[in-house]
């Protein structure tokens, strides 16, 4: 059995991020706007398609050595001010296109999210904290109202990303390589246009977070995919999944609550630095017609945060790739930079 290293190169991945924030009033508490940012997800075999959030749009263009892929999010329940239903709050539309290969991949995502200040549970702990920190006896318009008020509503974020109910998002997708050509393979002089259909995909998600400064996401997925959209490719079955932990080892927040920054009082974004990995796995019963003939793909991704704002996120990766092939097995080592963040003011 031959094994290939492939030498390891550095890829440099950028991403810019453009976010229009809709209409998200909630019910006692008009400060935030509900807009926890992080970075993109985790480079590996199998990522996730759809992470939760509450940008009503949004826009990443991402570059990585020869192709740039951009994405394209929409939230419609962000321009609607009403009370939070698990499936209609959660709808997303998520579009993906790549330039090299012309894939395009059209999605939708919808589930359950307790971290949402939109839900019951948000509500219980605005009015605990309301009472916990009571700000009624301080006179309206006053330096020490304007203190109390960051100090109350920074201490909301804390309680509502804590808790061992998950987020629980269900996304559906369907690839299609609508434009390009690739040479006949009847005839090697003749142009043929691309296979159109390239096949559906599943992603079920879990998020956990078990204090405010620990994520951990788990998911599993189904596809029945083509390779590419050469004509004459097959379809290919695939399943696959991972986990991944983040965990926030110093934070930028002072000591005192009423110094916390502007941002994190209105994103629950906790900046500082980070640390964690992912590890993915993805199966491929078509042997032949799977993707680069690779029949059995493991990734450990592990990587460094800086979460500086919900504007600007950077992350350095490492994905390391083992993978099992019908001519050969092999390993992949590429360094990865992602640079993600939101542009904009809440409406």
């Amino acid at each position: 059995m031959r094994r290939d290293l492939a030498p390891a190169g550095f890829i440099f991945l950028a991403s810019a991020i453009i976010a229009i924030r809709g209409s998200s009033a909630v019910a006692g508490d008009d400060a935030h706007d509900y807009t926890a940012a992080a970075p993109d997800t985790v480079t590996g075999v199998d990522p996730l398609i759809a992470r939760p959030t509450t940008t009503a749009i949004s826009a990443a263009l991402s570059t990585k050595e020869k192709n740039t892929e951009f994405k394209a999010t929409f939230l419609p329940a962000e321009f609607v001010d009403r009370s939070y239903s698990w499936f209609l709050s959660e709808s997303r539309f998520v579009l993906k296109a790549d330039s090299s290969s012309s894939l395009t991949q059209l999605s939708f995502s919808t589930g359950y999210n307790p971290f949402s200040f939109r839900t019951k549970r948000a509500k219980k702990i605005v009015d605990q904290v309301n009472l916990d920190i009571d700000c009624s006896n301080i006179a309206i318009g006053t330096p020490e109202m304007e203190a109390c008020n960051t100090r109350r509503t920074a201490a909301e974020w804390p309680r509502l990303n804590h808790g061992w109910t998950p987020s629980v998002f269900a996304t559906v997708s369907y690839d299609v390589y609508p434009y390009g050509k690739t040479p006949s393979t009847a005839d090697p002089t003749m142009d043929a246009k691309l296979e159109p259909n390239g096949g559906p995909s599943a992603q079920l998600s879990l998020e956990f977070r078990p204090c405010e400064c620990t994520h951990l996401d788990l998911w599993a997925s189904a596809k029945h995919i083509r390779p590419d959209g050469t004509p004459g490719t097959k379809m290919a079955n695939y399943i696959g999944g991972g986990v991944s932990v983040s965990l926030v080892v110093w934070s930028f927040l002072s000591d005192s609550a009423e110094d916390s920054p502007d941002d994190y009082v209105q994103s629950g974004l906790l900046p500082g630095l980070a640390v964690g990995g992912s590890f993915q796995m993805l199966h491929c019963d078509g042997e032949m017609n799977c993707a680069k003939l690779k029949t059995d793909q493991w990734s450990l991704t592990p990587f460094i945060d800086i979460l500086a704002s919900s504007a600007l996120q950077v992350r350095l990766s490492v994905p390391i790739s083992r993978f099992n092939a019908v001519d050969k097995d092999g390993i992949d080592v590429a360094g990865t930079l992602s640079i993600g963040g939101n542009i904009g003011n809440p409406s």
